[in-house]
This record gives C-alpha cells, sequence and structure tokens, in this order.
C-alpha cells in the first residue's frame, strides 16, 4: 500500500477495472498523472485491451468526428510498437504505415523472399526518438483484430498508390507485383488490381501487427485472433500462451478467384489454385494442431474458440473443420451464455453441458438461413428446461411447445400452493426477464406466446415476437395469431398479469393478429406497445373491441392493422405520460393509400357516437339506416378529447385520420409532429376543415355569410383557436378541403411555428394562395412540399424561382425553389425550399 494515497490494492483495482469496463478513458487518463504507484496501478488495466477502450468511443458523443479518433488509434499502435523490445518483430511495412518517422531498411537484393514469411524481420534502429521507456505491449491481454478493425482505420491505409510510404515501400520492395499476381483475381480483373493491393496490405498490416504485440509478450494472453494464413507462427509458440482462454481463427483470404462472363483460367491458374487450396488445408489442420497441443499442455485453460471470416472474404469455413475444431476444445464449464461466441461448441457437447447457469441464448443472427436452435432440438434434445437461470432468450422457429415444459412447471407450483406445499415466495421457476423469438419458416398460432405469459408472469419485461413476411395468408384458410389466450385452450388455473412487463412488440406479417379484449388490462406498467399486422381490407363488424385499460406508464404506442381497429381510446384518458400515437391501417406501397371503410358507414358511426358511454354509442334511428346502426352498437366511442401533455408525435393513417377532430389539439400542448392521412384506394374519402374545428371546444364560433356558394368569414378579435406552439412538422395526406382563409388561420393562429410542410392532394385553395399563406404567416418555414400539378409559369406568378446552380451546390439540398423576394417577418436566414410533385 501506498503511504500517499492510503487505498488497499484489492481496492483501488476494482476501482480501476470498474473504469476500463465503463471505457471511462478521461478518468484513467487523470489517475496516470496523480503519482507513480497510481500510475503503475492503471496501465496494467488500461492497457490489457486497449482497443476496446479506442474503439468502444470512436462514434461516441464525446468524440463525434472518426479523423480525431482514428489519429489516436494510430497514435496508440505507434505507441505500442515503439516500446517493443529494440530489434523484435517490427517489419517495414509496419514502419512504412505507422512509424513514418522511423528509418526504414529495405532489401532490394532479395525481392522473392515472400513477406508473409518474415523469417528474418527488420529491426527498428536503436535510437532515443524511437524508443519509448515504458513497455506498453507487456501489458497486452487481448490481441484482438477482427472486421471491425477495418471498419474503424486501423488497417484502412490510404489506397494504392495515394500514400507515399506505403507506395515507396511496396515500390521500392517489389510487392505492387506480387500482390497482384499472388491472388488469380489479380491478373484476371485488370480494372480490380488497386483494390486487390488494398486488401492485401490490409491483411499483412493486421498479420504483422497482431504477430509483433503477441509474440513479445505471449505468456500473458488471453484472447487472441490468429488469421488462418499465419497459423504456423502460433503453432511454433503455443507453449508460451499458458493462459490463453479464447481464441478466435480468422479466414482471411479467398482462394476461387471472381471470373466475369467470358472470362476463363489462364495456363497455370488452375496449378497455382490447386496449390493454395492445399496450402490452406494445411493451415486448417494447424489450426486444430494447435488447439490440441494447448489443451494437452494446459487442460481446462483453453475454454472456448471460433472461426469466423473478415470483412473481405466470401468464402466460408468448411463445416468439417468447425466439427473438428468444437471436438477438440472441452466442454463448456457451466457457461451463463450461449450465443454466436460458443454456439458451435455447445452444439458439439449439448448433452453433457452443465446449463444451470445459463442466463441468456441468443442465436437469433447466428445465421438468420439457418435454423440453428432446431437443430439442437431435432438432434439432441430439448434443453431450455435444463438452464435454471434463464434471463434472455432470442431464438428463431423454436415452435410452439418450446416452452410447454414451463407451463407444467407453473401448474405443478400452483397445485402446490392449493395444497400448502409451496409459498410464493419460494417459487423455483426460470426468472426469464426478455423473449425474443422470430417465426421465420413456420407461422405460429401464439401458443407459444400464451406459455411464455403465464409461465414467466411476474418476471418478463420485454416481448419481442416476429413472423416473416414471406410467410403468405392461405388463400383458403384464415391465419390468426392469438395472444391472451382468446379460447382458453390451455385451460390455465390462474387469472395472470404481467406487472414487470415494459415492452410488447409484436409483428404477424400477414397472419392476422387477435388479442384477447382484457389483454392490455393485465399490462399495467407497460410503456411500449407495438402490435402490427398486414390486414388490409375490413368489416366493422368484424371486430373484437379491446376494454380500456389504465396505462399509467405508458409512452409510445404504435397500431396497425387489427390493432388499431380494435384499440379502445379510453386508454388515452389515463395515458399523461404517453409521446408517441400512432394508428395506421396497411398502406399501397406504390400510391401510400388504404383501405378506409364506405363512408357511410363511417357516418353512421359518427352519428351514434352522442353518449359518453364507453362501452358503445346510443344508436340515432331515423329509420333510413337500421341496418349499418345495429351491428356498430358495441363500437367505442372515440371523443377526441384527451389530456396527453407530453405527446410529441402522432400519426393517423386510415379510419382514424378520416375521423379525427381537431379539438384534440387543444389538448397536446408539445405536440412536435402531426401527420394525417386519409387517402384511400376508392379515392371516395374528403374532409373539410371548418374554421369553426379549430377553435377550442366551447369558444364562441365564428360568424359567417354565404355569398354565391362560398363563405364570407367576419373576423372576431375575442375568437380563441386551438394554440400549439411547438408543432414543427404537418403532413396532410388524401382530400382535404381546405379553403385559404381556414389554410390561412392554421399558419397563423393554430401552428405558426411550422418548419415542414407536406401537404399532397388537398383542396379548396390554388397553388398561390398556398404560397402566400406559408409566406406570410410561416416565418421559420424550412421545407414545404406539395403534391399539384403546377407549371412554371404559376411558379413564377406566386413569387418562386429556381436557385441559380451555385446557390444549389452551396446548400445541402440539390432541388426545388425558394421565394425570390424575402418575405417580411422572415426568422431565419437561410430561404424556405419549396418542393412540388405533380400528381
Amino acid at each position: 500500500m501506498s503511504t500517499s494515497f492510503p487505498l488497499p490494492p484489492e481496492c483501488l483495482h476494482m476501482v480501476i477495472c470498474h473504469l476500463a469496463v465503463e471505457s471511462d478513458r478521461r478518468s484513467l487518463a487523470s489517475l496516470l498523472c496523480v503519482n507513480k504507484y497510481l500510475c503503475s496501478a492503471t496501465l496494467p488495466v488500461m492497457y490489457a485491451d486497449p482497443f476496446r477502450l479506442r474503439l468502444f468511443s470512436v462514434f461516441s458523443m464525446e468524440e463525434p468526428e472518426k479523423p480525431f479518433s482514428l489519429i489516436k488509434l494510430l497514435s496508440l499502435i505507434k505507441s505500442l510498437l515503439l516500446s517493443l523490445p529494440e530489434g523484435q518483430t517490427v517489419t517495414d511495412l509496419l514502419r512504412a504505415a505507422y512509424l513514418h518517422n522511423a528509418s526504414v531498411s529495405t532489401s532490394t537484393d532479395d525481392k522473392a523472399t515472400a513477406h508473409q514469411e518474415q523469417e528474418a524481420p527488420p529491426s527498428i534502429p536503436a535510437t532515443v526518438a524511437t524508443m519509448t521507456p515504458i513497455p506498453y505491449y507487456s501489458f497486452l491481454t487481448h490481441v484482438e483484430f477482427e472486421v471491425h478493425s477495418f471498419s474503424e482505420g486501423i488497417f484502412d491505409t490510404p489506397r494504392f498508390p495515394s500514400s507515399s510510404a506505403i507506395r515507396d515501400y511496396l515500390e521500392k520492395n517489389g510487392h505492387v507485383e506480387r500482390y497482384t499476381w499472388r491472388d488469380i483475381t489479380g491478373h484476371l480483373d485488370y480494372y480490380n488490381r488497386s483494390e486487390i493491393i488494398y486488401q492485401t496490405v490490409s491483411r499483412d498490416l493486421r498479420r504483422d501487427l497482431t504477430w509483433a504485440l503477441c509474440v513479445n509478450g505471449a505468456e500473458r494472453i488471453q484472447r487472441l485472433v490468429i488469421p488462418i494464413s499465419d497459423i504456423s507462427r502460433y503453432l511454433a509458440i503455443v507453449g508460451r500462451l499458458q493462459v490463453l482462454s479464447y481464441v478466435t481463427f480468422l479466414l482471411d483470404s479467398d482462394l476461387k478467384p471472381t471470373l466475369f462472363f467470358g472470362q476463363q483460367f489462364e495456363e497455370g491458374d488452375r496449378e497455382a489454385l490447386e496449390l493454395r487450396q492445399g496450402e490452406r488445408e494445411g493451415h486448417m489442420e494447424e489450426m486444430i494442431l494447435f488447439v490440441q497441443e494447448h489443451c494437452q499442455r494446459f487442460p481446462n485453460t483453453l475454454t472456448q474458440g471460433q472461426c469466423i471470416t473478415d470483412m473481405f472474404t466470401t468464402e466460408e469455413w468448411p463445416k468439417e473443420v468447425h466439427d473438428r475444431l468444437f471436438k477438440s476444445l472441452p466442454l463448456l464449464h457451466k457457461p451463463q451464455f450461449i450465443d454466436n461466441t460458443n454456439w458451435g461448441q455447445f452444439f458439439a457437447g449439448a448433452q453433457d453441458i452443465d446449463l444451470s447457469a445459463v442466463k441468456f441464448i441468443r442465436t437469433r443472427l447466428i445465421k438468420p438461413e439457418e435454423p440453428v436452435f432446431d437443430q439442437v432440438i431435432e438432434q439432441v434434445e430439448p434443453f431450455l428446461h435444463r438452464c435454471r437461470a434463464l434471463e434472455d432468450v432470442q431464438i428463431s422457429s423454436s415452435g410452439e411447445d418450446a416452452f410447454r415444459w414451463a407451463v407444467d412447471e407453473r401448474k405443478q407450483f400452483e397445485r402446490e400452493i392449493e395444497d400448502g406445499r409451496a409459498t410464493p415466495s419460494r417459487r423455483p421457476l426460470v426468472p426469464l426477464r426478455q423473449l425474443h423469438i422470430s417465426f421465420d419458416y413456420d407461422p405460429s398460432s401464439g401458443g407459444l406466446f400464451d406459455d411464455t405469459v403465464f409461465a414467466f408472469q411476474e418476471t418478463l419485461e420485454n416481448i419481442f415476437i416476429s413472423i416473416s413476411r414471406t410467410v403468405e395468408q392461405n388463400s383458403t384458410q384464415s391465419l390468426e395469431f392469438s395472444i391472451g389466450d382468446n379460447n382458453n385452450s390451455n385451460n390455465y388455473q390462474s387469472y395472470w398479469k404481467l406487472p414487470q412487463l415494459s415492452r410488447l412488440a409484436v409483428a404477424t406479417g400477414h397472419i392476422f393478429l387477435r388479442v384477447h379484449p382484457k389483454f392490455l388490462q393485465r399490462c399495467t406498467q407497460v410503456m411500449h406497445i407495438s402490435l402490427v399486422d398486414m390486414r388490409w381490407e375490413y368489416s366493422l363488424d368484424q371486430i373484437d373491441h379491446w376494454e380500456s385499460a389504465k396505462l399509467l406508464r405508458l409512452e409510445s404506442l404504435t397500431l396497425e392493422g387489427t390493432a388499431a381497429i380494435s384499440f379502445h381510446p379510453d386508454t388515452l384518458k389515463y395515458a399523461l405520460e404517453l409521446q408517441k400515437l400512432h394508428l395506421q391501417m396497411v398502406q399501397d406501397e406504390d400510391d401510400f393509400t388504404c383501405f378506409i371503410p364506405p363512408v357511410e358507414e363511417l357516418d353512421a358511426i359518427i352519428k351514434g357516437e352522442s353518449t359518453t358511454d364507453s362501452g358503445g354509442s346510443d344508436s340515432v334511428d331515423d329509420g333510413k339506416t337500421p341496418s349499418l346502426l345495429a351491428p356498430l352498437a358495441r363500437r367505442p366511442v372515440w371523443t377526441w378529447d384527451w389530456e396527453l401533455p407530453k405527446l410529441t408525435d402522432m400519426t393517423l393513417i386510415g379510419e382514424h385520420a378520416y375521423r379525427f377532430q381537431f379539438k384534440m389539439l387543444d389538448g397536446t400542448p408539445n405536440l412536435i409532429n402531426l401527420s394525417l392521412s386519409i387517402a384511400s384506394t376508392t379515392a371516395r374519402h374528403q374532409r373539410t376543415i371548418h374554421l369553426k374545428e379549430l377553435t377550442k371546444p366551447g369558444s364562441q364560433q365564428q360568424q359567417q355569410q354565404t355569398h354565391d356558394g362560398e363563405e364570407i368569414y367576419q373576423e372576431q378579435q375575442d375568437l380563441e383557436y386551438i394554440f400549439v406552439p411547438t408543432l414543427k412538422h404537418l403532413c396532410l395526406f388524401g382530400s382535404w378541403r381546405i379553403t385559404t382563409h381556414v389554410l390561412q388561420t392554421l399558419f397563423s393562429r393554430v401552428a405558426p411555428e411550422i418548419s415542414n410542410l407536406v401537404m399532397s392532394s388537398c383542396l379548396g385553395h390554388d397553388f398561390s394562395e398556398w404560397v402566400d399563406a406559408t409566406k406570410q404567416y410561416l416565418h421559420g418555414l424550412d421545407v414545404a412540399e406539395l403534391q399539384m400539378d403546377v407549371s412554371e409559369e404559376e411558379m413564377a406568378d406566386a413569387g418562386l424561382v429556381e436557385p441559380m446552380t451555385g446557390e444549389r451546390m452551396c446548400g445541402y439540398r440539390s432541388v426545388g425553389h425558394w421565394l425570390k423576394e424575402t418575405p417580411t417577418g422572415r426568422m431565419l436566414e437561410t430561404p424556405a425550399w419549396y418542393h412540388v410533385l405533380g400528381t
């Protein structure tokens, strides 16, 4: 313990390790400057895995500029290379790339010597200017340059021949021609030779740097990525890698060239290809020998291994090589996770591995085209029930009965409680918190969902279910995904609830999503809901309407398809935390129209909504529409008068937009984005926005007169309009009829702060009136878009001009028009852009 810093070394080490885990580089750097004691304790932790610390924040808010972070990465590599023992392993290529000021010893007499063999590497000049007194390399425990190393810029050298240092090195040593002809594609594809050279240089840099950092401190290396083409050197030092616990073998090049139309192998190409194939097979044999020898010398030290490919490689590892590697490794010892890093090793010994400590299983993204989860179940046995600490499951195509075992455990536990043999506090069930399942092959009817929520109801926090859109709806049979045990087919013994559920997302594609009417009532703490299917047309009497729920913590609600027309609006009475509300039907991909029920049906609903009874509407039977009102009596009432003080984003598409009442905006004082679309497939749905709709509820109505069929308004100064000062983005799609006076009132009194305006197919005003209204009242307008057939003459008459080429190049927007004269009251220095799209 230091007398100047009285903290036990163990505690100090824990503090520093925590800073490293959190990538708090500023604090770590500060510790280096306190005193020698803290510096000596910090350096081993900071440089154990330094590239993770650097790469973690390449795109952080702290360092948004990548070039600045890249400079730091290159500086780190330079410091590590300069700290290596004199005359050891630093090649000319490394000098040219990272040590530009160091002397480069080139050998032009022996150009035939292959660079990748590196048996007699040149030395660094022993000068004070090129040496650093601190052996940073000796602290390394992780040397892992994988695919991300290219994208983050460590080996992203300037493409040949733009870098003078790299160019001089390649030209003086004859590597340009060697790099080109070493890859058969290089002389078959002349135009891509520069790209081939770039890739080869990058790979050699990675090989050389990995070896230089590993060989000088092999006794400390715990995690290592070995390029398969360089395995021979590592096999020679396997006895020094005594603490290596995780190894990754990297397939770092392609063998077979890409042949374009009309191309053929030249003379000698097939022999060269067979020779390279033989070399590759030899490297893979050495890889297996490396693992076997390490496991024999240091039993139970090397616990995990995997095979991956780099970003330039299109070929895959042979499956038999994968299998041999995993069989050479010891069984996983009480793993806490199963994912792409150890899946193959788990698969090789699934029956014999102790899975009691597994907390999460993530196989969904290993290989989407292969149902790897099902392979274990089919070839070995079901295993989820053996994972007693399971908290997180992310799998694909698990089958409907994947959690039947959990249901049985739950039922047994409930029977024991009834018999007095157990108490809820001693519940021995799996504490599953997150479930993410995608059905990529066979559709699901919802049985797995119900099993899961029943079995893990006390602990579930996040549920994500998706069914591939490639699963088309059967033309002769209506497929449904039911959640909430609609049919009570499982005979569950308890009325379950989900008190911890925070996120619920279900996307069923072309399979109709049916939700139990009381399901949301069971999710009292849910914050985010997304329920989506691809239902297109529907009849109003076919919908099972949900019951209202008190979701006091709800922040975002996205409902599309069946869920949107099943939703009970009274739920919004209690959603004071709601920030995002999206209710929509499926839109056509070509013209962005959607199905809206016939106007007469919707008009009948509106007429019947004169009651405040949440269970339905009092039908107004005038003898004319009894057949329409009768089946709609139980349809929930949309009052559009909710107080949603935190709502910032609202999108309504289809029926909800057609029935929307603008008085709702009086209860959304913080709304920023509003999008309403009534563009229907029949083109029969038209809405007229009257001035009275923009006044606050209870305010004195505007007096108006009619002359020759047009309304003439008499302005009243004391009239109170709805005021939404935060509204920045307004989109109106479809046949909205808005007269000029209403348009002016909307922009001047209701939402004067609009900066982005989109209006498509709107009626009731001409182009010039629309431009004048935006010019006079929207002083902060940035972009305005209108879908209307407008000629250049009409644009000129409205005061719009197309900017000069130079003016367009200076801005970030390259098309459109702007006003010829700056409007009075304009608040922004940049002009507003007007984009007019023909219909």
